[in-house]
């Protein structure tokens, strides 16, 4: 098996990881809600969008990959304490980047569901997981293992809490393999959502 490399990205390396995150995301029920089109569409604009979000939250945190020979195939965030939510100057960059990608109606729908996420963020001092993507064709093969394991790391380092949601009912039980526990769960955009926490260790 190719041995999996993790590092963070170079600016240069986003527009690719934004990508991958569209063609893994693609399928999302927050997405299939927000943009009811067909699939190729979908994926296609969701790589543009996501690209543009890695930019603003590289300035937030950590942006960083899992690599198999050479070849980037999976992409995570960590947000650090207080980068969970972008300025507004990031807002209206990324604001313009969606309009560019996408009608104005999806602009606007995304915009409102992704502030209506933020607003349940913790209270409290936290890292925040996300987004994670694999290559779909990469995707069960260790990649979102590694890229897990390289945010526990790094979170239990700074000996913090941690926050995620997710729109994907068997995304819950891989997070709780990783120390994360559901506290709730939401409708956010007519989607159920759930979020979860992980203690420090």
């Amino acid at each position: 098996m190719t041995p999996i490399q993790i590092r963070d990205l170079r600016p240069e390396e986003l527009p690719a990881a934004g990508a991958i995150a569209g063609r893994a995301l693609a399928d999302s029920p927050m997405f299939h809600e927000v943009y009811p089109t067909n699939a190729g569409k979908r994926t296609a604009a969701l790589g543009q969008i996501f690209g543009a979000l890695l930019k603003a939250y590289a300035s937030h945190g950590r942006v960083f990959g899992a690599f198999g020979a050479g070849t980037l195939l999976g992409v995570s965030v960590i947000r650090e304490p207080g980068g969970s939510q972008l300025s507004a100057l990031e807002k209206l960059a990324f604001g313009k980047a969606v309009a560019a990608a996408v009608s104005l109606g999806f602009s606007v729908s995304l915009q409102k569901v992704m502030s209506d996420l933020a607003l349940r963020d913790p209270q409290v001092r936290h890292f925040h997981l996300g987004p994670v993507a694999v290559e779909p064709s990469y995707q069960r093969k260790g990649y979102g293992t590694a890229l897990m394991q390289e945010f526990c790391r790094r979170v239990d380092l700074a000996r913090e809490i941690s926050a995620a949601e997710t729109d994907r009912k068997a995304v819950i039980p891989f997070l709780t393999k990783f120390g994360f526990k559901e506290l709730t769960s939401a409708a956010v955009g007519g989607v159920s959502h759930a979020f979860l926490v992980r203690s420090r260790t």
